[in-house]
């Protein structure tokens, strides 16, 4: 689940927010965000991001602490077939070999967002009310929704809440963080 919050008329200044990665065990759970990101910023390419000395600490060592082996930069291109590398990550084989239906599905798109302002909940990801959802016409599903920044501003002002107004900090550990050491099946859609 992916919310973008545009300003209406004009895209050059518009505020845009990403709500993602929404999960709920149970329905009475309800509907929780395990990151807001602003979604501004310019798109990065997947091979900007790997070749970055910034991002370099993204990179996956499966071997090291749960941190180190959940790191997403995990893809390259190989410099003569111009095919996509996939490294030792959550997303390759239990083997570390490249894991084919993962990759074609992850480099669908050639972009890595990077934000400037975020929020991460992670596992402490909390219960978002549903007249907040309700409000703004929010029906879940896969993809995205566009709603204008102003529909969404109480959404918003209560994720800040939350959170502290603890911008750019990492408040939970990823959900299922103590299973670092699996790996996502596309094919089975589980960890394994």
């Amino acid at each position: 689940m992916y919310i973008r919050l545009l300003h209406a008329r004009d895209t050059q200044d518009c505020q845009c927010w990403g709500l993602a990665n929404w999960y709920g065990r149970k329905r009475s759970e309800g509907h929780r965000p395990v990151y807001l990101r602003d979604a501004r910023d310019r798109p990065f390419e997947l091979y900007e991001y790997w070749n970055s000395e910034q991002f370099r600490v993204k990179r996956p060592v499966r071997h090291g602490s749960r941190r180190a082996m959940v790191g997403d930069n995990i893809y390259r291109t190989d410099p003569q077939s111009r095919k996509w590398l996939q490294e030792n990550s959550v997303h390759s084989q239990p083997n570390g070999e490249q894991d084919l239906p993962n990759t074609e599905h992850d480099t669908q798109t050639d972009r890595v967002l990077i934000s400037e302002e975020f929020f991460y909940f992670g596992e402490n990801a909390p219960a978002v009310p549903s007249k907040l959802l309700e409000k703004i016409g929010y029906r879940n599903g896969r993809g995205h929704r566009v709603y204008e920044k102003e529909d969404c501003q109480r959404l918003l002002d209560w994720i800040k809440a939350k959170a502290g107004q603890q911008i750019n900090r990492v408040l939970g550990d990823p959900f299922q963080f103590r299973m670092s050491e699996k790996r996502y099946s596309r094919t089975r859609n589980r960890l394994i």
